[in-house]
């Protein structure tokens, strides 16, 4: 099924409002970061982390929260 980038990123931002935490949990070579960056552009209210999963540096920055 394809779903149009606009409702994507209608569904993250319903989404972002509930919880503190959004997940992107897609394959690789999806757009998740593209997805994320139109997401976070207009955005100044909250405090933004990226993390890849498949990082060591990113991990180990997680396992300190």
């Amino acid at each position: 099924m394809i779903i149009k980038r606009r409702d994507y990123l209608s569904a993250i931002r319903a989404r972002w409002e509930d919880y503190l935490i959004v997940a992107l949990p897609e394959p690789k070579q999806t757009g998740k970061t593209t997805m994320a960056r139109l997401l976070v552009k207009n955005i100044a209210v909250r405090e933004i982390h990226h993390f890849n999963l498949e990082s060591p540096a990113d991990l180990a920055r997680l396992s300190l929260i």
